[in-house]
């Protein structure tokens, strides 16, 4: 079906949310989408590969009027954390969110990103956020509590545009205190959420299989007892060290102080024994007001 086909079909309802997902590979130099293979004009033979830059894949998915169907949407980018890591492609991604008006969008940070793993963290979302009307930025400790598996794999990225269109009708008290209102210009909030565990993932790194001299599997035991802004492992075979620093400017939310079993007596949360701490990492960057044109956007590649 061709995208003005689809808005066409759309066009008559009225949605108060449009979710888009893209899943898909990414080109590991660069951090461009996966494109397939070019034709070829023998019968069975593909022709060689194809990835386009950010902008240009959104440039032809949002081609028409999907563009402005595509405003106030979250979107959610289930592709491989190169998209993140390389910063000119990353970029672009922002650009096209300011671009777009697309006001939420989720990113992941894994090399190889398994999106399977999203699935309990979108579950949330959708009783918090599409069922009982939530702000994706209000409730997002409530979905980073049933999502530790996912955190074990991959950071969190929320890309919120603070003025993009709201598609929704507000609610009273959102009416009363303007929180539906839109600004002029427009800031760009970017919001990492890195999961860690004391023992297993220690400030949000997964600790290597091996032993880096000795190659000896699972040899790591802790040489700091309690969590510091440095944490500091070695190898119970060779003694080879491991160190692992705080990110500066990190805010710690749900921490977790050892492991919280059920009371018999009570049947309330209480603290069992003396495990070690997690909880989730939290930097926050707010990005000037900017607003590129369709062309300025390609015009970079």
């Amino acid at each position: 079906m061709s995208m003005a086909k689809l808005v066409t079909e759309l066009e008559p309802h009225r949605v108060g949310h449009i979710e888009a997902f893209i899943h898909s590979h990414l080109e590991t130099i660069h951090g461009d989408i996966w494109g397939g293979f070019k034709s070829t004009r023998t019968k069975g033979k593909r022709g060689d590969p194809v990835a386009y830059t950010i902008s240009d894949f959104f440039m032809l998915v949002l081609a028409g009027s999907m563009a402005d169907y595509i405003k106030g949407a979250t979107l959610w980018m289930l592709v491989c954390g190169h998209l993140v890591r390389e910063t000119d492609a990353f970029n672009d991604f922002k650009d096209c969110i300011k671009h777009y008006q697309i006001q939420h969008a989720f990113v992941f940070n894994a090399e190889q990103f398994h999106a399977s793993l999203v699935g309990s963290f979108t579950m949330a979302y959708v009783e918090r956020v599409l069922t009982q009307g939530f702000e994706v930025q209000d409730t997002m400790e409530e979905l980073l509590t049933v999502s530790h598996a996912l955190g074990m794999h991959t950071s969190i990225i929320h890309v919120h545009l603070t003025n993009a269109v709201h598609r929704r009708v507000p609610y009273i008290v959102e009416f009363n205190k303007g929180a539906m209102h839109i600004d002029d210009k427009t800031s760009m909030i970017l919001s990492t959420y890195t999961f860690f565990h004391q023992n297993q993932h220690p400030w949000g790194n997964l600790l290597p299989y091996q032993c880096l001299r000795c190659y000896c599997a699972r040899p790591w035991n802790s040489v700091t007892c309690s969590l510091t802004d440095e944490a500091q492992f070695a190898c119970k075979n060779c003694g080879c060290s491991i160190t692992y620093t705080r990110p500066k400017l990190s805010k710690i939310i749900l921490f977790t102080n050892g492991y919280q079993g059920t009371s018999s007596v009570s049947g309330k949360l209480s603290k069992k024994g003396g495990g070690a701490g997690s909880g989730w990492l939290v930097l926050v960057a707010i990005e000037p007001a900017h607003q590129p044109s369709l062309d300025h956007v390609a015009a970079d590649h």
